[in-house]
This record gives structure tokens, sequence and C-alpha cells, in this order.
């Protein structure tokens, strides 16, 4: 069965890696079989069936069997390679058993899609009309967007038992968030800090969306979609479905989640300062009002009255600078020059540290900081000192070369996906461009004519866009130890 050749698949993997990737993917896998069994109770106290809580009993079980299998091989410290290894297997892992819910409904491939999306809180779905799914699935889709929010791995590295050089290795590889030290001298710490932030932010926006009128189901699945900056929701209609009340409080929450997580953590201790002063914030700050003031511009021309039109228009800038993807309008209204503005927004993402895709915009703003060190250059003597700086601080060369590396893998990944899937459907590079931005991106909307969908893009392109996203929520560098072949020996 194709069960069978996936579990087979693994398996060789395992015995051509070395025994610590081996031991640390087991060690992930027994994690994730408890993510898988969430559902489970969850469908017995909203009273469904067997049928829909079957696939994940089979998924959680399998992962935990195979863990354990993996998990009996003694585990040394991680090479920075292994490391990178163990963080792009363990994603796909991830992935593969995530889609086995799904199989029901949807076919392999579609569900492969599915759970991507919603591991690297894409947002892009398989599923024409999310009404018709059960609760426990809309829960499952919601509940996978959380967890990839926060880092499918963070929970590996918070209850591992290990700590020094495992912990920071993992979590360094897994590269969607900044370096936690500035919170505590304890990586563990660090970690538990934000995920403590990133439970409370959930909690608030759930509280905040049922005070408002959504059913507890819709307000659960709303406040995993948004702080995870995510983008599945719950029907059809959508956010376009719900009150201005609720559309106004939800452009605020994607804004906060798409900020640094670190500085969110400060501003619940009350000290919002760092926010305030942060290079970076303001510039994101500034983006989302420039993307807002030009669907504002753009949609002038209609009837609807200046409050819906100037709710729509923040709504929109929101979702899309903030990488989740949520939608009042379709993007079929607006015009090919506000497009090409919010491709670029879908490139930039969100800040660094937090839940968003994206080249993030501190890197956006160290790219511009290095164009000025250029410029300055031809006019400074050659003695002295011409240092980019962002926050007062000094960002090393060694910084810029990796932040340069990043940047052009990014248009590389992005911009040969665009022409692949030229090549393999019938869209012009701009259409294509969209869908493999908001892939990689994790940003969910794609700019298709009508009568195209991504359900009827053939599976070589979803499979292309499945890796790009889960290349785009590693920020790609990790894949560079892919190419490493020492890896492939026994060490």
């Amino acid at each position: 069965t194709e069960t069978e050749v996936f579990y087979s698949a693994l398996a060789l993997v395992a015995v051509v890696r070395t025994r610590v990737v081996t031991g640390l993917t087991g060690r992930f896998l027994q994690i994730l079989a408890g993510v898988l069994a969430v559902p489970i109770p969850f469908a017995f106290a909203v009273g469904e069936g067997v049928s829909v809580w079957a696939g994940f009993a089979v998924a959680s079980v399998s992962a935990l069997v195979m863990g354990w299998l993996m998990s009996r091989v003694e585990v040394e410290s991680p090479e920075a390679d292994e490391a990178m290894y163990v963080t792009v297997l363990g994603w796909t892992l991830a992935v593969l058993f995530g889609a086995v819910p799904f199989l029901p409904e949807l076919s392999l491939v579609n569900a492969v899609f599915e759970a991507a999306s919603g591991f690297t809180t894409t947002g892009i779905s398989m599923v024409g009309d999310p009404g018709s799914l059960s609760r426990t699935l809309l829960f499952w889709r919601g509940f996978m967007q959380w967890v990839g929010g926060v880092g499918v791995l963070t929970f590996f590295v918070f209850v591992i038992k290990r700590s020094g050089g495992v912990t920071k290795r993992l979590y360094s590889a897994e590269a969607n968030k900044t370096d936690a030290k500035s919170l505590h001298p304890s990586l563990k710490k660090s970690i538990g800090a934000l995920v403590v932030a990133y439970i409370a932010l959930s909690t608030l926006f759930a509280t905040t969306y049922f005070s408002l009128g959504m059913e507890p189901l819709n307000a659960v699945i709303y406040s995993f979609s948004t702080i995870s900056t995510g983008g599945f929701e719950t029907s059809a209609a959508g956010m376009a479905g719900f009150s201005p009340e609720i559309q106004g409080v939800t452009v605020f929450f994607m804004l906060f989640s798409a900020a640094n997580l670190i500085l969110v953590y400060l501003i619940l201790k009350l000290n919002p300062g760092p926010l305030a002063e942060s290079d970076e914030f303001q510039l994101y700050i500034k983006i989302f009002l420039f993307v807002a003031a030009v669907i504002g511009i753009d949609l002038a021309s209609s009837t609807e009255s200046v409050s819906r039109l100037a709710l729509d228009s923040l709504f929109q800038a929101s979702a899309f600078v903030s990488s989740t993807g949520f939608l009042t309008r379709p993007v079929s209204v607006l015009g090919a020059g506000t497009l090409s503005v919010l491709l670029g927004a879908m490139f930039v993402g969100g800040c660094l540290g937090s839940t968003t895709g994206g080249i993030k915009v501190f890197r956006l703003k160290a790219m511009i900081e290095l164009a000025r060190r250029k410029k300055r250059e031809y006019s400074l003597p050659n003695t002295a000192v011409n240092k980019v700086r962002i926050d007062r601080e000094i960002l090393s060369d060694s910084s810029l070369d990796t932040i340069t590396v990043l940047v052009f893998m990014w248009v590389a990944f992005t911009g040969l996906g665009a022409v692949a899937t030229v090549y393999l459907e019938p869209l012009n590079f701009s259409e294509a461009l969209s869908g493999t931005l908001s892939a990689a991106g994790t940003m969910g909307p794609v700019f298709f004519p009508e009568g195209h969908s991504v359900s009827a893009l053939s599976p070589v392109t979803k499979l292309l866009w499945v890796g790009l996203m889960i290349a785009g929520r590693l920020e790609m560098l990790p894949l560079l130890a892919m190419f490493n072949s020492d890896l492939f020996r026994n060490k």
C-alpha cells in the first residue's frame, strides 16, 4: 500500500543517515504522535464517530511506534549539517503524518498539500468549502497552523531531556525565529517564554472573538489561524462573513502576530519600549500603511461607504503584510498595479522572529542599509568607519553575507518555481509567481484568473509547491545542508 511504501522510504533514510539523525528524528516522532492524538478527545467531545478520528489514531500510533524504534539509537550532540537535516526531515514527517486524517476526504497529493499548507502556516487550501468538513477536521486544520506557527520542532526542543549543544543546534536550524538569548541565559527557558507568550495571545484572540459573537469553535480556530498568520478558515465566506467589529480587531491581531515574538513577550511584561524603538517594526508599519493606501486608492471608485472601504483597505493590507492571507474581497477586484504591490509585500513578509513567511522586514532593512553604506563609500575617506547599523547595533559582515545569500535563494527558489509552474500549467508568469511567492512566503492568496483554482493544479505542481512551502518555512538556508555529501556517510 501507499502507507507501506512511505514507511519503507523512511526506514531507508534512517539507515543511510547517521545514528544522530536517526535517534533525534525518533524522539521528534514521539512528540509528533502526541500532537496527532490531540483531535481524538475533541472528536469524542463533539460526538463525532470512529470514521472521523480513526485517521488520527492510525497516524499517531504509527508515529509513536516508528519513533520508539528509531529513538533506541544512542544520540550524540549533532553537528550543524546533521541538525539542519533533522529539521528538514522533521517538518517533512510532520506533513506526511499530518496528511493521514485528510485521506477520507482528499486524494493523497491533496492531503499532503493540505497538511503542508497547515503546518507551514501557508493557508492555501485544497478544500473548496471548509464548512463541508467535520468539526474535528476543521479543528485539526487550525491546530496544525497553531503548532506550525510556533514551530513544530520548538515543541520537540522544549521537551527533550538533553540541553546544550543538541537543543541549540536544533533550535538554530529551525530558522524562523531570532536568537532568544536576550530573554534568558537558558535556551529552554527562552523557548518556554516564547511559547507562553504565544499561548497567552492565542487565548486573548479566542476570548475576544467569542465576546464579539463568534461561536466557540470558530473563535478557537480563528485564534489559531490569526496568531500563526496561517489563514485557514471555517467556511467558504471566510472573514467576509463576519461583522465589521470582528474584522476590525482582526486587523490589529494580524499586525501584532507578525511582530517579533521576543518583543511581544516584553510587551506582555509591560515593557513596550523595545517594540516602539525597533527599526524593523517602524519599517513594518510604514509598509503596512503604504499597502493600505494603495489598496484604498484602487477601491476608491467603489460605491460603498467610506468606512467600509477604509476597513477593507486596512484589512487586506494587514492580511498581506502579515502573511495571514484572510480576504474580505476577492483579489480579482484589484488592478494590476495594486497586485504588483501585493506581490512585493508577499516577498517581504512580516518581522524577524515572528510566525510569518517571506524574507522578513529586518532583512529588507539590512539590504536598504547595505545599499546606503555603499553609497556613503563614494564620499567618505578610506579610513572612515562605514558600517551597517540597525537598532543602533552594528551588523557583522558575516550576518550581512548570510542575509544576502538568503535573499538570493528566495529570488532563485520563487523565480525558478514560477518558471516551472508556467511550463506545467496554463498560467502566465505573474500568475505563477503569485503562487510560488504565496507558497514559499506562507501567504495563502494566489492571483489566478477566473476559472482556475489551486485544487485543479497538476500533482507535480502541487508537490513542487509543497517543497516551496517547507523551504520557505525553514527560510531556505537549512536546505543547503541537504547538498552536503559528507552527511551521507556514517560519522
